[in-house]
């Protein structure tokens, strides 16, 4: 599944997404999506819109990050 939105939290291996739609996801990031806790806070500071393309439920261990990328607001 794929959905854009903004990072409003992160925390080590996980971040919270605030969808264009109004939903809140809690993600988990592996190490396949290198994205590091850095570019994490860049993106929560400047409001960045991404899309974010995960496997598994949001809001449980088995939603896992799998592609991240930067797009027009």
């Amino acid at each position: 599944m794929e959905v854009s939105g903004r990072v409003i939290a992160h925390q080590e291996q996980r971040l919270r997404l605030l969808t264009d739609s109004g939903q809140v996801y809690l993600l988990t990031l592996t190490n396949r999506t290198r994205l590091g806790t850095d570019q994490l806070s860049d993106y929560q500071t400047r409001g960045a819109r991404l899309a974010v393309r995960f496997d598994g439920q949001p809001n449980l261990t088995g939603g896992v990050v799998v592609d991240v990328r930067e797009v027009d607001r």
